[in-house]
């Protein structure tokens, strides 16, 4: 498909999006901040008449503000309370556009959805939802819980400047098909040809064909027609279906037709179902599987190389896991919890103790503004925490040299590319009779390139007490508000006990049980074996951690390096 098809296709999206209104729910323009996506949001602002002018969120909204509540101001001046609509109350019959999408918390994006659920009623409901998706990648895009009531998936990021033209369709067309639409018709043979793409595409959530035959009687309507045709069911499908596709292959195909044992298994009733049906609605029905299978596989393609290009410059997504603090960060819900650092909320405060002035003025002759130390509430901000990837290397052996460049090579690259987050890397290496502190947590480039350029190889393997090591380095990079990660690379044969004696058995008694406590934390960790052949002993060693099992033979510090940043970008 051209640019200039795909634009046309957009450009349909937007139009039937306002033309089935909260039937459909919206769209998820999928597009980074730039020309393309400014020009196709003019054009559809184009369509949307003047006194209906789109409401805009910002994904750092509070629940109060998007829902309403007490209005601190009113409260104040009148001694009573006071009530203030929210945004979504503003956007009901107008269009909700929501900034930054992809950052939305899920709360929020639950409460925009509960109001699309409530039904079709536009007095009281968004005409329809405009999420703006800058998404790098399926582990970014906004909460599923919204995603799954928009039907269509726009995705403008393989269009060029060139091909942005101008809407071919006018804001009288969508007010006329707006009248049309109540009388539109659809016929059952195009109902079960929809099931049916969808049921062969894995778009299995019922809200799927349901959307797909709204989006098609809006076509209809647009062309003034009365009753859905061919083409107005295919657009809805190759608009609606493929983005919400699992599978790109068509399902394999059931028993022959001269089969006896299936003949008899198919009740009177919907043998004579079956009869009834027309060679031109299977038709119909495997048009609509071909196209929908090879738009999905498109998709699944621009997906792929919008990752693979994500990845070449660099980009490690997100760090480490949620916590909250009194003093940066995104703003969160105030807290009744009063610290000495805490900074007060003064506008909640405010809005607490406004239903109770009216009491207090009663009793106060200053008839002054009475604040309470329970009326107090304090700002509490959430972050994500730095990452520390502390990997634990096997300098043991004659292949010592591999791992452990495999390691520095993968802990320098780490350095390199996640500095902007500001996670941390640390090195545990362990040979001899026990394991040592190679590198301590750092973020500094030059320390860790200096540190590692000179490590010794060769001698015993004392895998307990690496294992022991990397727990406490673990713990203490926890108390500190960072989330660890313990990245192994070993063949999973120890040989030395915790207290320094060659003993197999023993070591390996110790170091199960180690594996095992490690498991019980809450961390992520990585298992590369490093032997020749996958090795049983670190297949069940990685079993015994809870840790992910990688067989890598060969020193490929990128692949771990890489295997490391998505992990990280997966928290």
């Amino acid at each position: 498909m051209s640019a200039t098809e795909r634009w046309y296709l957009a450009s349909l999206a937007g139009a039937l999006a306002l033309i089935a209104g909260s039937r459909t729910g919206g769209i998820r323009l999928i597009a980074s901040a730039g020309p393309v996506r400014d020009v196709w949001m003019q054009e559809f602002r184009q369509l949307v008449p003047d006194d209906r002018t789109p409401v805009y969120v910002p994904a750092s909204v509070s629940a109060r503000r998007l829902t309403g509540g007490v209005s601190t101001a009113r409260s104040l001046a009148s001694g009573a309370i006071a009530y203030e609509s929210g945004l979504i109350a503003e956007a009901a019959g107008r269009v909700l556009i929501v900034s930054m999408a992809d950052r939305l918390e899920t709360e929020t994006a639950a409460l925009i959805s509960a109001e699309l659920d409530k039904g079709t009623d536009i007095s009281r409901t968004p005409s329809c939802v405009i999420a703006l998706d800058e998404s790098e990648s399926l582990e970014e895009a906004p909460p599923a819980v919204l995603t799954e009531r928009l039907a269509f998936a726009v995705d403008l990021d393989m269009i060029p400047l060139g091909a942005a033209a101008p809407f071919a369709i006018t804001r009288g067309d969508i007010e006329t098909a707006q009248h049309v639409l109540p009388t539109v018709e659809i016929d059952t043979n195009y109902v079960e040809a929809v099931v049916a793409a969808c049921f062969s595409s894995g778009a299995r959530s019922m809200r799927t064909p349901i959307f797909c035959l709204d989006a098609a009687k809006a076509s209809a309507a647009l062309n003034r027609r009365a009753n859905v045709n061919e083409e107005d069911v295919s657009l809805a499908c190759r608009l609606i279906i493929p983005s919400r596709a699992d599978v790109v292959e068509p399902p394999p195909p059931g028993p022959p037709e001269d089969d006896d044992r299936h003949k008899d298994e198919v009740d009177n009733e919907s043998s004579e179902n079956s009869e009834e049906r027309s060679a031109s609605a299977e038709d119909l029905e495997t048009l609509l599987i071909d196209a929908v299978m090879a738009e999905a596989g498109a998709t699944l393609t621009r997906r792929r190389q919008r990752r693979a290009d994500r990845k070449s410059k660099g980009m490690a997504g997100r760090s480490g896991d949620i916590t909250f603090a009194t003093d940066k960060g995104r703003p969160d819900r105030t807290s009744k919890q009063r610290t000495d650092r805490g900074r007060i909320d003064l506008i909640a405060t405010l809005r607490n103790a406004a239903p109770m002035q009216t009491i207090r003025r009663s009793a106060d002759k200053d008839g002054g503004m009475a604040i309470r130390r329970s009326d107090l509430r304090m700002k509490r901000y959430r972050r994500r925490k730095q990452s520390s990837v502390i990997f634990v290397v096997d300098a043991s052996g004659s292949s010592a040299l591999n791992r452990l460049s495999e390691a520095k090579g993968a802990a320098t690259q780490l350095l390199s590319d996640c500095y902007s987050r500001r996670d941390l890397v640390s090195v545990v290496a362990f040979r001899g009779s026990e394991a040592e502190m190679a590198l301590a947590p750092t973020r500094s480039l030059v320390r860790a390139k200096r540190q590692l350029s000179d490590l010794p190889a060769g001698g015993a393997t004392p895998l307990a007490d690496a294992l022991a090591l990397a727990s406490r380095v673990a713990d203490t990079e926890y108390e500190r508000g960072r989330t660890p990660v313990i990245v192994m690379l070993s063949d999973g044969r120890g040989n030395m006990t915790l207290e320094g004696v060659a003993d197999r058995v023993i070591a390996d008694e110790q170091t199960r049980l180690l594996a095992r406590r490690l498991a019980q934390k809450d961390m992520d960790l990585l298992f590369f074996d490093t032997s020749k052949r996958p090795n049983p002993r670190a297949q069940s060693l990685s079993t015994d951690m809870g840790a992910q099992y990688y067989f890598l033979p060969i020193a490929d510090r990128a692949k771990v390096s890489g295997i490391v940043r998505d992990q990280i970008g997966r928290r």
